[in-house]
């Protein structure tokens, strides 16, 4: 893609920010890092992206493409608001609309400590709240949803109803690709949360039977550096592959996680190992940056309240107990290990959407796989118009019912939501639905 570099990174006028940091000193992956800032009411907010790639040319285009998802992403500049109304008065009007509920929302008690605090109001039916225009691909026609859902930082702090993230968001070269980026991601990230919280052994996949060979160098790369790369079959209710990855330290260096998803299960590795190769020779320098901050909060999880929190946390040797039920106890035997064949097979014998001839075809079969499981894949279309111009599509995939990301520990609605307790049963991964005390309690690990 002719992405125009001094252009969208100049200190003068450069959307994505002044300049672009190239990690010389990364030992496996040529990361680049840059940052941009953003009004959100009356305040500046600043925005990271980047790309971890194997060369820093493809790192910076990845990343130009990642500022310019997360630009896009985070107001709504290309669309305005439709309608501003009630979910009652909409719904008396006969109009479809999205009901914010059905994505998980927070508890009565974080609700009444924000209203003290002047952040975040509750959800109401008969609050009046603005809208854009998104689709049903289930469905095949437009509904309305909740401007704060489909933008993150679209409306001031103390208007939202929940603080969203860039999950779902996902660009590529038309909106079909855009819309199988934002899909997978929402697939994955569900699946590691019903991990996670639900404490699951998951089949561990043979390293020696990856084909790739930039993951195998990979993991070689993080052996030389004290980590071993470890890749779990995660996948819940929905068929698509889904792979956990992990980097777990030697001699107390910590863990780092890392998940894909995607129709070609080698992918699904590959985007896995991406994370944990950048992030896990960083760990042990990240952590002692932080060390006191990080004991109190693995003291007191209510300290965990940013999106950095969570990764760094299990920089801390005491942290690795809570992934013990994955990784296994040190010293103990390991627990059932499938190949990538096996895991391919496995895959299309559960109705796996198979890559298909065309992207379209694939994104067709996904969501008929997300409709069969009773959810719905809502789509709203965030594309700017400088995308437009260089051929960049960009949307934000929303669905309902799929366990949200979220990060602070008290804000994590996938606690409170039924699918938590009962997708682990349906994808066979237990005997019957968890309950509360069975939970792995601790604040999720993805970065």
């Amino acid at each position: 893609m002719p992405l125009p570099f001094e252009a969208l990174v100049n200190p003068v006028c450069g959307v994505l920010g002044s300049g672009v940091a190239r990690e010389y000193d990364s030992p496996t992956t040529a990361s680049t890092t840059g940052r941009m800032h953003t009004r959100v009411g009356s305040s500046m907010h600043e925005v990271f992206w980047g790309g971890h790639a194997d060369s820093y040319g493809d790192s910076v285009r990845i990343g130009l493409l990642e500022g310019l998802e997360r630009y896009a992403g985070m107001r709504g500049r290309a669309k305005s608001v439709d309608t501003t109304a009630s979910l009652r008065a909409l719904r008396a009007q006969g109009r479809r609309a999205l009901d914010p509920r059905d994505c998980g929302l927070y508890s009565e008690e974080l609700y009444e400590k924000y209203e003290r605090d002047r952040r975040i109001t509750p959800f109401s039916e008969t609050r009046d709240i603005p809208w854009v225009w998104g689709y049903s691909l289930r469905d095949r026609e437009p509904l309305l949803v909740p401007e704060a859902m489909a933008y993150w930082h679209s409306v001031p702090l103390s208007e939202r109803f929940v603080q969203e993230s860039s999950n779902g968001c996902a660009s590529g070269s038309s909106l079909t690709e855009a819309v199988y980026f934002g899909l997978m991601e929402l697939v994955e990230r569900d699946a590691f949360l019903l991990a996670w919280y639900g404490g699951l052994a998951l089949p561990e996949i043979d390293p020696l039977t990856i084909r790739s060979p930039s993951v195998r160098h990979l993991t070689d790369r993080l052996a030389m550096y004290g980590y071993q790369a470890r890749f779990f079959d995660a996948r819940m209710t929905l068929p698509v592959p889904v792979v956990l990855a992990c980097a777990v330290g030697q001699d107390g260096n910590g863990i780092c996680f890392g998940a894909g998803a995607s129709v070609d299960p080698e992918t699904a590795v590959r985007a896995g190992m991406a994370e944990i190769a950048t992030d896990a020779p960083r760990l042990r320098h990240r952590t002692e940056e932080r060390r006191h901050e990080l004991e109190a909060m693995a003291a007191d999880f209510s300290r965990v309240t940013a999106l950095h929190d969570h990764p760094l946390l299990y920089g801390l040797p005491e942290m690795t107990r809570h992934a013990s039920f994955l990784l296994g106890e040190p010293g103990a035997p390991r627990g059932s290990v499938i190949s990538m064949a096996e895991l391919t097979a496995q895959a299309r014998n559960g109705a796996a959407p198979a890559p298909g001839a065309a992207l379209r075809d694939d994104v067709e079969r996904c969501v008929a796989a997300v409709a069969d499981a009773g959810l719905n894949v809502i789509v709203v279309d965030q594309t700017l118009p400088q995308q437009r111009t260089l051929g960049i599509y960009c949307v934000r995939v929303i669905v309902p019912g799929l366990l949200p990301f979220d990060f602070g520990w008290d804000r994590q609605r996938a606690l409170r939501m039924p699918r938590l307790r009962t997708a682990p049963r349906e994808a066979g991964r237990t005997d019957q639905e968890l309950r509360a005390d069975e939970l792995n309690l601790a604040p999720h690990p993805f970065p």
